[in-house]
């Protein structure tokens, strides 16, 4: 299996930049941001940016690590999701939670190897432009990065005392506090609907559980691990 940074390297980086392009537009919250600008100045601004920040990633010594695999598995909303697994977690169990690598230096998850699984590799370009808008969650300049990773990492913790200190509400009622706060109806209360809607997600979980299961014991099997 190859990392993660050989395969950005490998990849045909005008479809890359491309794929990413679309999703960034897909979500109309970054349209709202860039309002002033026409669609193909936001297509080529951000694309300059991607391809700065994937030539930097390009660049970087790597920590390699045989023993975490990134790999696509099928997921109903979705199409294709990105997950990272450590082999001996998921031989263990194989439901075992995925890993977040957001917070990794990039050092590390460039590290990282890929599944040779049939679903991962038909889908590169979408694993790798996953990937680059994960790692790039906090920021593509490494002190930037740092700097948001410790603000984050703060509020965290103190999110954490507040629970311990008994401050914490149901999200139902947060939503419906921001709710009155904003002068927004508060959805009425239907218990049957409610049940089907808890049908639909709970559907929706079993099938990407099972894409998930499904790729990880194929990634298993063809590195025959027992």
């Amino acid at each position: 299996m190859k990392t993660i940074q050989e395969h950005l390297r490998e990849a045909d980086r005008k479809r890359l930049l491309d794929c990413l392009a679309y999703r960034f537009l897909s979500d109309p919250l970054h349209l709202l941001e860039a309002r002033e600008y026409a669609v193909e100045e936001i297509m080529e601004r951000y694309s300059g940016h991607m391809n700065s920040f994937i030539e930097r990633l390009l660049w970087l010594d790597i920590d390699r690590s045989d023993s975490h695999v990134f790999y696509l598995y099928p997921d109903y909303r979705n199409g294709e999701t990105l997950d990272l697994v450590e082999l001996a977690e998921i031989d263990a169990d194989i439901e075992a939670p995925g890993l977040d690598f957001t917070f990794t230096d990039w050092h590390e998850s460039l590290g990282c190897l890929v599944a040779d699984t049939k679903l991962t590799q038909d889908n590169m370009i979408q694993l790798l432009a996953q990937y680059l808008e994960q790692a790039s969650f906090f920021g593509t300049e490494e002190a930037s990065k740092s700097r948001r990773v410790a603000e984050i990492e703060k509020e965290l913790q103190a999110g954490i005392d507040s629970m311990r200190d008994g401050e914490s509400k149901p999200a139902e009622v947060v939503l419906d506090e921001l709710r009155k706060a904003h002068g927004l109806p508060i959805p009425e209360k239907d218990s049957r609907l409610d049940e089907l809607r808890d049908k639909a997600v709970s559907a929706i979980h079993e099938y990407g559980m099972y894409g998930r299961t499904r790729e990880r014991k194929r990634i298993l099997a063809s590195l025959k691990v027992d």
